[in-house]
C-alpha cells in the first residue's frame, strides 16, 4: 500500500501528518512526501492524524486486498489547504504513480 500526499497549498503546508495502517504507524508524510507498507491479504483501514493548526484525526478509508494488490491512497487538506484533512483514491493509477514518483520516501522511524 502506497500513501501520498500532494503538494500542499498556503496553511496545509505545514501540517505533518501521521498515516496509520491497521491502528500502526507507517509513517509521517508532509506535502509532496509518501509512505508504503506491505500488509496481509484482508480487510484493512487507514487512519490519518495531523498537528498544526487543524490537530487531530481525519480522513478514514476501509479496503479489501487480495495477494499481490498495490493499493494507493491520496492525502491532503481540502479547500486548497483550508479544508478537513482527507484520505481518498486517485482518480487513476497514472495520477497515483505521479504522485509517488514525484514525492519523497518518508522512513518510518524506529
Amino acid at each position: 500500500m502506497y500513501v501520498c500526499r500532494e503538494q500542499a497549498h498556503l496553511v496545509a503546508a505545514g501540517v505533518r501528518t501521521v498515516v496509520f495502517a491497521d491502528n500502526g504507524a507507517i509513517g509521517t508524510v508532509r506535502p509532496n512526501m509518501f509512505v508504503h507498507t506491505t500488509l496481509e491479504p484482508g480487510k484493512h483501514g487507514i487512519l490519518l492524524r495531523n498537528d498544526g493548526l487543524a490537530s487531530g484525526t481525519g480522513g478514514f478509508e476501509t479496503f479489501e486486498g487480495d495477494a499481490n494488490d498495490v493499493v494507493f491512497y491520496w492525502v491532503g487538506v481540502t479547500g486548497k489547504g483550508f479544508g478537513v484533512l482527507t484520505v481518498d483514491h486517485f482518480d487513476g493509477t497514472q495520477d497515483a504513480m505521479s504522485c509517488v514518483i514525484g514525492a519523497a520516501y518518508s522512513v518510518k522511524a524506529n
